[in-house]
């Protein structure tokens, strides 16, 4: 995966991306895997956007007067999907080159890929724009004041095929989510997920303002994943859902579309099918160590005056997963209230 050093204007095919834009043509992109290229041409979109609603505003202003706010609206709508593209395209990189995504080498290689991409970008828009004319330039702007203000022109309804390409997803086995995972990309932190081959699984978020943990068993079988353990109140927890993954192995989609906790002899409802949470974990790199929140099951229970007995150790959870005739349901799209991919799936 080579990123281009230089661009030609006589040349076109030089520029390391390819833009679906309102006013250029489309130019090829080289690079070394689909995943890259896809990255390439979504980035080249978005930037290509942001340049032509720039020249609109600063040397057209009366073409569009509403553009201002139509773009604002736009960007903040995508520019959390751009994230999510640059992620996706750091892992593809970090693999190419063999290091952790968080490595000096593999960071300087994606700041020059970006810093690339986006200045081929504005220079490719930049002549598309002159040799357009002004009477075209002007059209272009109306134009682009109209389309920002509908979600057809958002990131991932204009690229759908690239969107397929780098957020496809499958039905996972268990072969495929055993080891280390975690919400936050680049340094396998955040709300981290670990699993275990022999059906352990531990959950844990350290966060000064109120770390989270919990260990249980695991099962993956029929499509459905199934959770059953305890946090770190004592309280019982069932989880119930999907696992997809892309087809490189590095992305999990989990949606749990059923959750229920019992503490202190009164069960809740957490999560329901119509209101599934689905969250989205990057598989650690092999030379990261992820930290769990190291909390013991036995203190718990005897804090929150749970069960009695000898309850399990956090390490080495005996709760069986669930079992049954339960279904996962329609998988139902995150709730409108913060239950984003990037929140984790932790429930009290």
């Amino acid at each position: 995966m080579k990123r281009c050093k230089t661009t030609s204007r006589a040349n076109p095919a030089a520029i390391c991306l390819a833009a679906a834009l309102l006013t250029a043509l489309p130019v090829p992109l080289q690079a070394g895997s689909a995943v890259a290229d896809a990255a390439g041409r979504v980035m080249a979109y978005f930037y290509a956007m942001e340049e032509l609603a720039a020249f609109c505003q600063a040397v057209l202003p009366t073409a569009a007067p509403g553009l201002g706010v139509s773009f604002a609206g736009w960007q903040a709508r995508n520019a959390p999907e751009l994230e999510r593209v640059q992620e996706r395209f750091a892992i593809e990189l970090a693999a190419d080159m063999g290091l952790p995504v968080v490595s000096p080498e593999v960071q300087r290689e994606l700041r020059g890929n970006l810093r690339a991409t986006r200045n081929a970008t504005a220079e490719f828009q930049r002549d598309a724009i002159r040799n357009s004319g002004e009477a075209r330039a002007r059209e272009s702007c109306v134009e682009l004041d109209t389309a920002l203000a509908t979600r057809e022109s958002d990131i991932d309804k204009r690229n759908p095929d690239d969107w397929v390409i780098l957020f496809a997803r499958a039905p996972a086995n268990p072969a495929d989510v055993i080891g280390d995972w975690s919400t936050s990309y680049a340094r396998c932190g955040g709300e981290v997920w670990t699993l275990h081959a022999d059906g352990r699984e531990q959950l844990s978020v350290l966060d000064p303002q109120g770390s989270y943990g919990y260990v249980g068993n695991w099962s993956l079988a029929d499509g459905l994943y199934r959770s059953q353990g305890v946090d770190d109140r004592g309280a019982s927890v069932k989880q119930l859902g999907t696992i997809e993954t892309d087809p490189g192995g590095t992305l999990l989609t989990v949606t749990i579309s059923q959750q229920s906790q019992t503490l202190d002899g009164e069960t809740q409802t957490l999560v329901t099918p119509e209101r599934a949470v689905t969250v989205q974990y990057f598989r650690c790199d092999d030379a990261a160590q992820p930290a769990h929140y190291d909390f013991s099951a036995a203190a718990a229970n005897t804090t929150k005056g749970t069960d009695e007995g000898t309850p399990n150790d956090s390490q080495n959870a005996e709760t069986p997963p669930p079992t049954g005739a339960e279904s996962a349901g329609p998988a139902a799209e995150p709730a409108d209230d913060g239950d984003t991919v990037r929140r984790g799936r932790r429930r009290r």
